[in-house]
């Protein structure tokens, strides 16, 4: 999906997260969209056709006018930076 879709319903990029990452994650969005403080979470996605990847995502909310909550997102692929870790923690 393409950031404006994902701005639009977020519906289509949560499937892609792995079930027991996407309870926990949602539980930790509705929580921080309560008190409006910052969300972290490293989940397991799987995209069509392609390995599990391994991916951090960060996010604020922030209250509109309206009441809704706007939130500004970051997610990063962390596979291979979580994979050499592990490789180097079985080394030492």
């Amino acid at each position: 999906a393409e950031p404006i879709d994902v701005a639009r319903d977020a519906t289509r990029a949560l499937a892609h997260w792995q079930p027991e990452d996407r309870r926990r994650a949602i539980e930790g969005l509705v929580a921080s969209a309560a008190d409006l403080s910052p969300w972290h979470a490293t989940l397991r996605v799987r995209l069509p056709g392609r390995a599990e990847r391994l991916v951090e995502g960060r996010a604020g909310p922030q209250r509109e006018a309206d009441g809704s909550v706007l939130w500004q997102a970051y997610f990063a692929d962390v596979t291979e930076t979580a994979t050499a870790a592990g490789r180097l923690a079985a080394v030492t």
